[in-house]
């Protein structure tokens, strides 16, 4: 009982804490309320990262970390809180997207999260593809002295290249406040 009633009473507490949200026009895609994480890049576009330690007035604090990752586990180190306003928040990460600390600074981590299959969801393969399928046919030309323009080959070059740039550009692992996506502030105490 006494358990029961300690939860019911830590979530009420929890309920009535200020949050902000992120916005695909006036859809919420996400919330972020005191001891979450966020990584975010700010205007002057350096990334950060760390635990939400108070949300108030259109501001948030959070305390960052680094996170370094060893053979034999991981070590974090937290510096010294720091404030932004929402404003300020440039730049989010999609979900599963990592952001860590590479040489000297805070980056997207490529080998994490679902940038996993970067190549292929950016269309990489294709290029390369289209652009290999290219230099294949001239060096077989080259070497056969048959080395022709043919309109095929062009145009399966030019297809699979196409596909990969098409992709390249779809394909975004962030979102950037302005039009699209926005934060806004949601003041629940009195």
């Amino acid at each position: 009982m006494l358990i029961a009633l300690l939860a019911f009473y830590s979530s009420a507490t929890y309920a009535q804490q200020d949050f902000f949200v992120l916005k695909k026009g006036n859809k919420t895609i996400s919330s972020y309320r005191e001891g979450f994480y966020i990584a975010f890049q700010t205007r002057s576009k350096e990334w950060t990262t760390g635990t939400i330690t108070k949300i108030e007035n259109d501001s948030f604090s959070i305390r960052p970390m680094i996170v370094r990752y060893y053979m034999m586990g991981s070590d974090t180190t937290y510096y010294p809180i720091l404030s932004f306003n929402l404003n300020e928040v440039k730049v989010l990460p999609k979900k599963g997207l990592k952001i860590d600390y590479i040489n000297g600074q805070f980056r997207i981590n490529r080998g994490a999260g679902h940038v996993h299959w970067y190549w292929v969801k950016s269309g990489l393969l294709f290029r390369i593809g289209g652009i290999g399928y290219a230099a294949l046919n001239l060096i077989n030309g080259i070497i056969d002295n048959s080395l022709t323009f043919s309109w095929s080959t062009f145009g399966i070059t030019a297809g699979v290249f196409l596909v990969g740039e098409i992709m390249r550009r779809r394909y975004k692992v962030i979102m950037q406040m302005g039009k699209k996506y926005h934060l806004e502030f949601v003041k629940i105490s009195g």
